[in-house]
């Protein structure tokens, strides 16, 4: 509009800035003043025969007008100086303000679909008359929501009160309708006959509460897969979990190397309660076949290079059995971190229990500055995890790999690589 009304102020044939608009724009307007007056002179009447007003002049110029990004720069780059010579800076400010308009749209939105939620029930209520509403809250509608409240309103005036069949269908889904919010349902009244609106209402409340009661059983699960307590309900089937073991080239040699079976069991019921602990702090068990076999592959990342036997004695009952060359091995590490753990002199099935969690990853957060590490073989390590990863290792992550690396005749198959700490906190 400035471009085309300084093009008409340098004109001297007289030709007006609206002429000098493109035509798309031209067009535009035209058929927004056509629709403004249409508007105005329609509205639903109320129950004493009187037109409702629609819109009014103050209600529009109430209503916010939000920029786009392009604006906001501008404006920025317009009322900072600074915003103008230091990029850093601009773009900083630039993301607040953006933030803020976010917000701001946010939190109207929400307030106008409660305050639309608010007229259709109190339409209904008065069997479609919209002079029940009070005026200024119908004032605070957009145009928009006026126009669909006073469509709701001829509905009901003519008796039209039925139930949309594509939106029942939808929210015929208790998933679906789970998700929806009070205001939410609410905003469904206008595609519900009476009737199934009620029925609709009942479902909601049933399928809120049975929510809530999952989600406390969630919850509870959760809270004690951190502590490490087992729920039978998220144990998977020990069959399920030898099938999975012994697709994995070492641990099939661990059945075979294993005479008396004691530490292919153990290793079974190791994996079995580390499954159920992922599932309980997921909040989904891991049961069925394909995620039970998914599972062990994760826990069993890096076991490609492990030797069988110290893998018999990494599963099997005796401490002592441990790789064990002095105070940098497995056995001596192990010890003092159940130690720490534990507050007294650790028994070999809490030792036991140390060295199987680190090598299933499920001791992220182990302190490792009260630990000593054969300095040469630890270097080794870093260097091996460094070219597969790329980077690093870091805290409990090293200490798997150091773990396993001693587990192993060498280091870690190179194609299976290490595993990472993921976010689960596994």
């Amino acid at each position: 509009v400035k471009a085309a009304q300084k093009e008409a102020e340098e004109d001297t044939e007289g030709a007006s800035w609206f002429d000098r608009l493109p035509k798309n724009v031209q067009e535009k307007v035209a058929k927004s003043m056509h629709a403004l007056e249409a508007y105005s002179s329609t509205g639903a009447k109320g129950a004493d025969g009187k037109s409702v007003n629609s819109f009014t002049p103050a209600a529009f110029r109430s209503q916010p007008t939000w920029m786009t990004p392009n604006q906001i720069e501008q404006w920025l780059l317009e009322k900072d100086p600074r915003a103008r010579t230091d990029p850093s800076y601009r773009h900083f400010v630039f993301g607040r303000l953006v933030a803020e308009q976010n917000r701001e749209q946010a939190e109207f939105k929400q307030r106008q679909e409660n305050l639309l939620a608010y007229v259709t029930d109190t339409m209904y209520a008065n069997g479609g008359d919209p002079s029940s509403v009070d005026p200024k809250t119908w004032a605070q509608l957009t145009r928009k929501q006026q126009t669909d409240a006073l469509a709701i309103a001829e509905k009901l005036q003519r008796g039209e009160d039925t139930t949309d069949p594509a939106v029942a269908s939808l929210y015929a889904n208790d998933d679906q309708l789970r998700a929806v919010s009070l205001d939410g349902l609410k905003m469904l009244r206008p595609h519900y006959s009476g009737r199934d609106f009620a029925v609709l209402q009942t479902r909601w409340f049933k399928v809120q509460s049975e929510g809530r009661t999952a989600q406390e059983k969630q919850e509870l699960a959760r809270r004690a897969g951190i502590q490490g307590q087992v729920l039978p309900e998220f144990v998977p089937a020990s069959s399920k979990v030898k099938q999975a073991m012994l697709a994995v080239p070492a641990l099939a040699k661990l059945k075979d190397k294993d005479k008396d079976g004691t530490s292919f069991n153990n290793a079974v019921q190791t994996f079995m309660s580390a499954i159920a602990i992922e599932g309980q702090i997921s909040g989904a068990a891991i049961t069925d076949e394909p995620r039970v076999m998914q599972a062990v592959g994760r826990m069993t990342n890096g076991l490609g290079g492990a030797d069988p036997g110290k893998l018999v004695t990494l599963f099997g009952t005796k401490a002592s059995q441990l790789p064990d060359d002095g105070l940098t091995d497995v056995r001596s590490i192990s010890k003092t971190i159940a130690k720490d753990r534990y507050g007294h002199e650790p028994s070999d099935l809490e030792i036991m229990n140390v060295a199987r969690e680190i090598v299933m990853n499920r001791s992220p957060n182990v302190d490792v500055s009260k630990i000593v590490f054969d300095e040469a073989f630890a270097q080794k390590v870093r260097k091996d995890f460094r070219e597969i990863k790329g980077r690093d290792p870091v805290g409990a992550e090293f200490l798997r790999a150091y773990f396993l690396a001693r587990c192993s005749s060498e280091t870690a198959d190179r194609q299976e690589g290490f595993s990472v700490i993921r976010d689960e906190g596994y």
